[in-house]
């Protein structure tokens, strides 16, 4: 019943109307009062009724209507008691001139709640209509009234408010006429309500001027009520107050018609005043007429205005439309989606732009760009807010527009500017064949434009096109690369096997079969471990357990096979678990042999690692023992100490004998050095008749002296070489590591201290170091005075470690490295006189010298080889430096007088340096970063600082301390912390760079964990510059790639 009110009160309106025409005055006065009276309550009522999203415009039209009505009362009565039919003046007209206010504040109700924003092309053809109808209505029907002298002044200017009241509901119902939006039945009503009301409006004022006979005028002066209130109580009133979708205002030819009628007005009332003879109001005609060209000129501006804004639309398109052909996969189409978005929304640094995917029935933000980027991305959009079944019906609509919360978003993630605005969000989807794929969303802090609105239309069709393209080409590629695939395999020589859940085989390549020389229908059923040597066969289940359902793949990992002879392979593997897709249904194990490597790498490290004549350790290898044994021992409670043998007088044997007979003793010495050592210890041959022995796991002291003894004694007994006897002595100095020197140079050093010491006392004797042995306590104060004159007298030099991309294997940059050369003590290590350069103040100048030395280095080698420009140099600043005011003034001299780009230069901080005072450093970093270079964080993973420290600090790059790399050992490691500390790094986002590299499996390894950058011995040892032009030479004319590691390690 509700929903045929207005047709049965239309119905009844019309009904009275019929009727009152054959009544009296009065009787028509009465029905007058009884529909106005209905019609107000109708627009109280409907908005309530049908639930109306705005009910004030229409409450403002109920209160014009009752001032209306009341003023038609007060009309009434006045009459009554003056005895006048319908008197004019009367109060009731201040009543009825309030009424048209609240019509009008009304219809401006209307149009704000149409449309948000404010369209000055609406405004501007509105004006012009109003303006030109206004000038019509002032000449031919207000003008005579005005300017006749009979009229009182009164009268006068009633009627001229009353003309100036229909006028401004006009120029209201112009406006709402052009303004965009859904146009329901409820609509018309209205419209021809405010028609109606007009015409009877100019009716009564012929009437009662006296210039035309109106008889009927009272009897339909209440008939635009009836459509008002029929209006009003029509269900589709609610779309009236809906907001419009932005769009551009079009000049359609209804509307150019409107307005070339109203410019052609003031010069054709001129002609027929002219014609008529009467120029009285002719000033009025011509004000009307500069005033109607003036707007007309501002509407072609505007006009123009919005030809240039389709053309940027139109431009922007276009470059999406290039971009979209163009792309090769969905991430460049979903990159090329979002940057349309931002073209066309403009420059806002708070707005956002996302691509949702449809998946699993879900709306997923697949991609994002602008603010809170990383926050949207993954996010599930709540079905509450959106879901795909609202998008699939808005299919050939304009953008669905939601004002709150973003929806690509989380609810706990819903930022505002400052000044509170809400969030204006453009959900347009993208549909293909009859499905919905997924949604462009923009999500802006302003009211959406025009240009966004319509383009985004536009563009939702050219992306869901360019993504079924990408879907129909990676489809055709991978049917493609299956063929191939299995083309491959059956053709490789690499194995490849597919096993079940159970780890029975259930295909082999031809390449498996003929390297265990067993044909397939042996092997199929069988199980994979039964070709395995026992103990590779936990690596094997470790491999296959590593490898998750439609994860990466797992390895690689080293395994040794036999075939059908018992021959052993080494082979590389790879494991890939495939067994939820359909074709495969297992776990496929991919395998390269690699036997014929693994025996020429194990041959060069040997004899890379190990004395040629003795099959000692060399020092190399002996020193890096003393290292792995001194981070060892960090942790552990146990005496690490070093044996240095010095044979006595065998320059006499060789010199008598012979080299041949020398070289012969040699062996025989390293033998029984072998003899007396343990499995867990090392002896190495240092060179000459220099041996050395390393000896870990012991708890006291005093067997490291008893074994010194033991090793004395051995040596010492006689040797026959060649039917010669002979007898040799031997000089032992040891050392023992302590906290003050955790350098195997240092540890050597002190055991050389000893043993030089042994010789002096007398030969075949061993001495142990004591620190009185160098006068350690004046050693630092000399160390200061020759620092100074070291940085004074140019003393202090720089060695250059490459950076590598562990990935591509390419040079990426150096780290530059103090090293200082005395005159009479040789090369100081950095450990040694860094301290005492910290302590005494001279890091600052050294510091500074070194900014421009590596960055002038820098500088030359970018300009000098080709793709040098991406070269970057990585710089150590200390505390005492980070926090000294000089810093950033001498940083921005260097970069000024090197030419350096900042970009290319890393300043790392170790992470120790956060254990100091925070809120100093920083505001240091942050300066820092104001000059434009990168900042790192040195031997990571220390424990000095917490993820949330690091998170608020303005680092661009990781460094992992080199005890952290050196758990990834082959075969042995316990890889674990080394996987929480990259784990760490990851979820810092930022780059990594992997410190003391010094194996190629270290470096695979690192690769399999997207560490990005790395340094360390396997690539190349700290150089001088020589080297390093050298190595640029040959690096640059090979792409800048580092291959293979052996023949381009430098060695200082």
């Amino acid at each position: 019943m509700a929903y045929r009110a207005s047709s049965i009160y239309l119905s009844a309106t019309l009904a009275l109307v019929a009727l009152g025409l054959a009544l009296s005055t009065e009787a028509q006065g009465v029905l007058y009062l009884v529909v106005g009276t209905s019609a107000a309550a109708a627009l109280f009522i409907g908005p309530r009724l049908w639930g109306a999203n705005s009910s004030r415009p229409w409450n403002l039209l109920g209160l014009g209507l009752s001032l209306f009505v009341a003023g038609q009362l007060v009309r009434g009565a006045h009459a009554a008691i003056s005895g006048q039919a319908n008197p004019f003046p009367s109060p009731a007209d201040a009543l009825a001139l309030a009424g048209y206010v609240a019509v009008m504040a009304g219809s401006r109700a209307l149009l704000r709640a149409r449309s948000s924003e404010t369209r000055r092309a609406v405004t501007l053809d509105g004006t012009i209509i109003a303006l030109g109808l206004g000038t019509f209505v002032w000449v031919y029907l207000m003008g005579p009234i005005v300017t006749d002298p009979a009229l009182p002044l009164l009268d006068k200017a009633l009627n001229t408010a009353y003309s100036l009241g229909d006028l401004g509901i006009a120029a209201m119902m112009a406006r709402l006429a052009l303004t965009p939006g859904r146009r329901p039945r409820s609509y018309y009503l209205l419209a021809i309500a405010a028609v109606g009301v007009l015409a009877v409006d100019v009716g009564f004022t012929l009437d009662l001027s006296g210039i035309a006979s109106v008889p009927a005028i009272t009897g339909l002066s209440f008939l635009p009520f009836g459509f008002v209130g029929a209006g009003a109580l029509h269900p589709s009133m609610t779309q009236i107050t809906e907001e419009a979708p932005p769009s551009e205002d079009r000049l359609t030819r209804r509307r150019l018609a409107l307005m070339v009628t109203a410019v052609i007005m003031p010069p054709v009332m001129l002609l027929v005043d002219q014609f008529r003879g009467d120029s009285s109001l002719v000033p009025v005609i011509v004000i009307s007429w500069v005033a109607i060209s003036a707007l007309g000129m501002a509407r072609m501006a505007e006009l123009v205005w919005a030809t240039q804004t389709d053309a940027t639309r139109q431009k922007i398109l276009l470059s999406a439309d290039q971009a979209l052909v163009a792309a090769t996969s969905s991430r460049e189409v979903l990159d090329a989606a979002m940057d349309a978005m931002s073209a066309l929304a403009g420059e806002n640094p708070w707005d956002r732009f996302s691509v949702l995917s449809l998946e699993d029935g879900q709306l997923v933000v697949a991609a994002a760009k602008g603010r809170y980027r990383l926050d949207a991305i993954g996010t599930v959009v709540a079905s509450d807010r959106l879901n795909p079944q609202s998008l699939s019906r808005r299919a050939s609509e304009p953008p669905l527009i939601i004002t709150g919360p973003p929806v690509d978003l989380d609810e706990r993630h819903s930022p505002r500017p400052g000044d509170g605005s809400p969030v204006h969000t453009l959900v347009t989807p993208l549909i293909s064949g009859q499905s919905v794929r997924g949604a462009l969303v923009a999500t802006l802090i302003n009211p959406p434009s025009p240009i966004l609105t319509e383009g985004l239309v536009s563009l939702s069709a050219d992306v869901a096109l360019a993504i079924d393209a990408i879907r129909l080409s990676d489809e055709m590629h991978r049917r493609r690369g299956e063929r191939r695939f299995r083309s491959l395999v059956e053709h490789s020589t690499d194995l490849v096997a597919v096993i079940d859940g159970d780890h029975r085989m259930t295909y082999v390549s031809p390449a498996t079969e003929r390297l265990l020389d067993y044909p397939s229908s042996f092997l199929m059923g069988r199980s994979i471990y039964g070709a395995i040597i026992p103990e590779d066969r936990e690596t094997l289940k470790a491999v296959i357990e590593l490898a998750e359902p439609g994860g990466a793949a797992a390895g690689p990992a080293e395994l040794r096979l036999t075939d059908r002879a018992g021959l052993s392979h080494t082979i590389e593997l790879m494991a890939t678990n495939l067994s939820d897709d359909e074709v495969v249904g297992g776990l496929v194990l991919n395998g390269h042999d690699v036997t014929e490597r693994k025996k020429l790498e194990n041959s060069l490290r040997h004899q890379a690692l190990h004395d040629s004549l003795t099959e000692l350790a060399n020092r190399f290898l002996f020193q890096e023992r003393i290292d792995h044994a001194l981070e060892r021992r960090a942790t552990l409670s146990d005496v690490v100490s070093v044996l240095l043998v010095d044979l006595d007088d065998f320059k006499t044997v060789n010199d008598s004998l012979g080299h041949a007979i020398g070289d012969k003793l040699l062996r025989l010495v390293a033998r029984r050095i072998l003899g007396c050592v343990h499995s867990g210890d090392t002896a190495a041959r240092l060179g000459g008749d220099e041996f050395a022995v390393l000896l870990e796991g012991i708890t006291a002291k005093s067997e490291v002296l008893s074994a010194a003894d033991t090793l004395i004694r051995h040596i010492t007994a006689p040797y026959t070489v060649d039917g010669r006897t002979i007898e040799i002595s031997a000089s032992v100095g040891v050392a023992f590591a302590d906290q003050a020197s955790q350098d195997s140079e240092i540890l050597l050093r002190n055991a050389d201290m000893a043993m030089y010491a042994a010789k002096k006392a007398g030969r075949g004797l061993y001495r142990v170091f004591q620190e009185e042995m160098h006068a350690s306590v004046f050693e630092k104060m000399e160390l200061k005075v020759e620092l100074a004159r070291a940085v004074r007298d140019g003393q202090l030099s720089l060695n250059y470690q490459p950076i590598i991309d562990l990935a591509g294997r390419r040079l990426v940059g150096f780290e530059a490295l103090m090293r200082w050369q005395h005159p009479e003590r040789g090369a100081i290590p950095p450990s040694t006189f860094i301290p005492v350069a910290e302590d005494s103040g001279l890091i600052i100048p050294m510091g500074e010298w070194l900014l421009d030395t590596a960055l002038g280095r820098l500088s030359d080698w970018q300009k000098s080889f080709p793709g040098g420009e991406r070269l970057t140099m990585a710089v150590n600043v200390s505390v005492e430096q980070l926090l000294d005011d000089s810093l950033i003034d001498s940083l921005r001299r260097a970069l000024r007088e090197t030419g350096a780009d900042p970009r290319s230069v890393t300043l790392e901080v170790t992470e120790s340096v956060l254990a100091d005072d925070l809120d100093a450093i920083t505001r240091r970093l942050h300066e820092l970063k104001e000059v434009g270079v990168t900042l790192a964080i040195d031997d990571f993973g220390t424990g000095y600082s917490s993820l949330g420290y690091l998170q608020q600090l303005p680092f661009d790059k990781l460094k992992v301390d080199k005890g952290f790399i050196d758990l990834l050992t082959e075969g042995a490691g316990d890889e674990r912390l080394v996987l929480s500390i990259l784990d760490m790094c990851k979820r810092l986002e930022l780059p990594v760079v992997a410190e003391g590299i010094e194996s190629a499996y270290q470096a695979r390894r690192l690769v399999d964990l997207h560490c990005e950058y790395g340094q360390g011995y396997h690539f190349a040892r700290p150089m001088p510059e020589p080297d390093v032009v050298r190595l640029l030479q040959t690096v640059s004319a090979q792409g800048w790639q580092i291959s293979p590691p052996p023949a381009l390690v430098v060695v200082n």
